[in-house]
């Protein structure tokens, strides 16, 4: 049995597989962002995720985030 561990890609570009196809295993691609405009609008200008996790210190932030976003349909 072929085992893949728990594996982190950092800063993937959009034309990257792992960006573009439902992910199947221990993967995640993590991007960063310093400006939250600019982060809503990555989003935006993509299909709904499947999957979305926002990591912020800052709780309205992450409200207004969530409020902006179509993540639930």
């Amino acid at each position: 049995m072929h085992k893949i561990p728990p594996t982190l890609v950092l800063n993937p570009t959009d034309d990257m597989k792992i960006m573009q196809e439902e992910i199947f295993g221990p993967v995640l691609p993590v991007k960063e962002y310093d400006d939250f405009n600019e982060t809503v609008s990555y989003v935006n200008s993509k299909e709904r995720p499947l999957g979305l996790y926002l990591f912020s210190k800052d709780k309205d932030k992450e409200k207004r985030f969530l409020k902006i976003l179509p993540l639930v349909e």
